[in-house]
């Protein structure tokens, strides 16, 4: 995501989402990122992560030198999140691999239906193994 006409950029969250937030970032000025437990970037501050300009830190092999740096970078926090204000200064960051639900960057938190399944399928092969014990015990 790269805002182009503006110095910000809100995104909303409808559904919310808890634990952690993270992504990549290319920034070649500072800036920061903040979580709000509103809609519209309002309510109470969740969480804050500051931003260093290092799109442009020791970028061996890009001819331009444009945005050659994506950084790792994530919060965690208590409560449940609706919004994040993405600030900066327009064309000059970058947000790359955004992760809801997870203070690590490229995390991958199963959703709901997967969950049932794992369950579902650990329940399946207790069975089996208790069949196996039943039999060989008879």
């Amino acid at each position: 995501m790269f805002f182009l006409d503006a110095n910000n950029a809100i995104l909303d969250v409808p559904g919310g989402f808890t634990t952690g937030f993270s992504f990549y970032y290319t920034s070649s000025v500072a800036t920061t990122v903040t979580v709000y437990d509103g809609l519209g970037a309002t309510g109470n501050v969740l969480g804050v992560i500051n931003l260093a300009a290092q799109a442009f830190d020791d970028c061996t092999g890009d001819p331009t030198g444009a945005f050659c740096n994506w950084t790792p970078v994530g919060v965690a926090f208590a409560g449940t999140a609706f919004s994040i204000d993405f600030a900066g200064t327009a064309n000059r960051t970058g947000f790359d691999n955004i992760t809801f639900g997870s203070a690590t960057p490229g995390g991958v938190v199963p959703e709901p239906g997967t969950w049932a399944m794992l369950i579902a399928g650990f329940g399946l092969v207790g069975m089996a193994a208790r069949r196996r014990r039943v039999a060989a015990a008879a």
